[in-house]
C-alpha cells in the first residue's frame, strides 16, 4: 500500500511538473508574433526607420500590441496580456456632434398593434409625410397591401425637412409657462429642431414622385408603411458639420440624388455655410434656433465635399468640387472670413472624392480614380499643395489603397507613409497583417505586404478569430 502511495505521489509531481513546463512553453511563445514580409514594389530602404503599430485581440481577452520597425534590418516587438474579464467588448464610439438634415422619402416602419388611419400623431415615425400616408391609406382595404405612386407636390408646397441635432450645449424652451432647459440632443419634435427646419424652406420639385405601400390588418389598422423616391428624384441633403468652441458650422446639400440643383432661394441668405452660434451663461453654453444664420455664400454650382476644423479649432477647412476641380477653402472659424483657397486635385464629373484624411500638419485627399493629393500645413499655419500621385496598383487590384477609414499615415516633409490593414473574404473582414506604402513627389517608392502569424485561425468564424481592436487598430510613425 505504501509503495502505491509513493508511486501516486511521484506521478502527481510529474504531472504538476508537466503543467508547469507546458505553461512555461506557452508563456514563452504567446507573444512571439511573426510577420512575413513580401516586397511588392520598390526598395524597402525607402521605409527605413518607419514603425508600424498594430493592436489585436482574441475574444476580447487575449491582447497583442505589436510594433514593427521597417528597413534593411527590421525589428519586431510584441507586448501581450491576458484579461480574465472581457475588455473593449463594445466598439469605441467617437463623439458625434453636429447637425443633420433629411427628407423622409426612403424609409419604412411596422406596428404590431396597428395605427388608426385617422390618427397620425406618430409624426416622429412618419417624418412629416403623414399627409401622403393618410391619403394612400384611405385607398387601402382592410387585410391587404396597397401600393401606388404619387407626386409629393400634390401634398406639400415645401418639403417637411427633419433635423437631428447633437451638440455639447443646452437649449431653452417655454413649456406650459415654465422655462425648461434641455440638452441639445436628437429629438425631431423638439422646438429648436422645428425652428431650424423652418429656416430651410425648399420648394417641392414638380418631378418628385414617391412609391408608397400601405398594409392594413383585418381590423383596418395600418401595420406596415413603406415609401421610396422614384428614379432618384429625391433630395440629397447630406450635411457636413463641425463643432468649434463657439458654434456649429454646417452645409446642406443642394442636389437631388441624380444631380439636379434644387431651389434654395427661400432660405435666408441662400446656399452656403450656416452658423448656429453658442452663447455662454456662467459655466454653461446655450444655443438658440433664432440665432441661425448663413455666414459664407456659395455659388449653386459648387458641390460641398466635406468640412473639418484644424487642430486648434481656429480654422474651417472646406472641400468643394467646382468645374471638375476639388478645392480647399480655409476660413476663419470666428468670422467665416476666407483666408486661403487652393486647388487640390482634378475631379471630373465621373470621379468623386473617396475620402479625406485630416492630420495635424497635413491632409490627404483620395479620389475614386485611384489618385491622391497631399496638402501640407507650414509652421505659420498656411496650407500648400505638395504633390499629387497615382496610387500604386497591383494588376489584381488586391491592395489598392486605402481600403478603409482606418488607414494610418505620417508625413515627414519628404515622404508620405501609409499603413493599412489587410482585408479578406467577401465581407471585407479585417486581418491582423497589413500593407505599408511609401510615396514622395516622384510617386510610389515602396510597397510591402506583411502577413501576421495571428491570422493562423482565419478559417473559423470571424468572431472567434484574432482580429484588430475596434478603435485605432493601426498607426505609423
Amino acid at each position: 500500500m505504501r509503495k502505491s502511495i509513493i508511486i501516486v505521489i511521484m506521478l502527481l509531481v510529474l504531472s504538476l511538473s508537466g503543467v508547469i513546463i507546458a505553461h512555461g512553453m506557452v508563456d514563452e511563445s504567446k507573444d512571439a508574433v511573426v510577420l512575413d514580409e513580401t516586397v511588392l514594389y520598390g526598395d524597402k530602404s525607402a521605409a527605413e526607420g518607419l514603425s508600424v503599430n498594430i493592436r489585436v485581440h482574441c475574444n476580447n481577452r487575449l491582447f497583442w500590441d505589436t510594433t514593427y520597425t521597417a528597413g534593411k534590418e527590421p525589428g519586431i516587438h510584441t507586448d501581450f496580456h491576458f484579461s480574465q474579464a472581457e475588455q473593449n467588448r463594445q466598439p469605441g464610439v467617437p463623439d458625434r456632434h453636429g447637425i443633420w438634415f433629411n427628407i423622409q422619402d426612403n424609409f419604412g416602419f411596422s406596428s404590431g398593434r396597428g395605427i388608426d388611419p385617422d390618427d397620425f400623431s406618430h409624426r416622429s415615425l412618419t417624418g412629416g409625410m403623414e399627409k401622403i400616408f393618410k391619403d394612400v391609406a384611405n385607398r387601402t382595404a382592410a387585410g391587404s397591401t396597397h401600393t401606388e405612386t404619387v407626386y409629393v407636390s400634390e401634398y406639400y408646397d415645401f418639403y417637411p425637412v427633419t433635423v437631428e441635432l447633437i451638440l455639447p450645449v443646452y437649449w431653452k424652451e417655454w413649456v406650459d409657462g415654465n422655462l425648461s432647459i434641455q440638452q441639445a440632443i436628437t429629438d425631431r419634435s423638439a422646438s429648436i429642431n422645428r425652428k431650424i427646419a423652418s429656416y430651410f424652406k425648399i420648394p417641392v420639385r414638380d418631378d418628385h414622385q414617391v412609391e408608397v405601400a400601405i398594409t392594413k390588418n383585418d381590423d383596418g389598422l395600418i401595420t406596415d408603411i413603406r415609401i421610396r423616391s422614384v428614379d432618384d428624384s429625391g433630395l440629397d441633403l447630406r450635411t457636413a458639420s463641425v463643432v468649434t468652441e463657439n458654434a456649429c458650422y454646417f452645409t446642406l446639400g443642394n442636389r437631388t440624388w441624380r444631380g439636379d440643383i434644387i431651389d434654395t432661394s427661400y432660405m435666408p441668405g441662400g446656399y452656403g455655410i450656416y452658423c448656429l452660434p453658442f452663447t455662454s451663461e456662467g459655466e454653461h453654453r446655450f444655443v438658440s434656433g433664432d440665432d441661425l444664420r448663413m455666414v459664407y455664400a456659395l455659388d449653386e454650382q459648387i458641390q460641398v465635399v466635406n468640412m473639418a476644423v484644424d487642430k486648434d479649432g481656429n480654422k474651417l477647412l472646406l472641400l468643394t468640387r467646382e468645374s471638375g476641380v476639388c478645392w480647399l477653402t480655409v476660413l476663419d472659424a470666428e468670422t467665416a472670413e476666407e483666408l486661403q483657397k487652393l486647388q487640390v486635385i482634378d475631379c471630373p464629373e465621373y470621379v468623386y472624392i473617396w475620402n479625406t484624411f485630416y492630420h495635424d500638419d497635413f491632409l490627404v485627399v483620395f479620389t475614386s480614380q485611384n489618385r491622391f493629393s497631399l496638402i501640407e500645413v507650414n509652421p505659420a499655419g498656411e496650407y500648400r499643395h505638395v504633390f499629387t500621385s497615382e496610387i500604386y496598383e497591383h494588376g489584381s487590384g488586391e491592395y489598392e489603397i486605402p481600403l478603409s477609414y482606418s488607414a494610418a499615415m505620417c508625413w515627414n516633409g519628404e515622404k508620405l507613409a501609409i499603413a493599412e490593414l489587410q482585408y479578406s473574404g467577401n465581407l471585407g473582414e479585417k486581418g491582423c497583417g497589413f500593407y505599408l506604402f511609401v510615396y514622395d513627389m516622384s510617386g510610389p517608392l515602396y510597397v510591402g505586404k506583411y502577413d501576421s502569424s495571428l491570422d493562423v485561425n482565419s478559417g473559423i468564424e470571424y468572431q472567434y478569430r484574432c482580429q484588430p481592436i475596434n478603435s485605432d487598430p493601426i498607426s505609423v510613425k
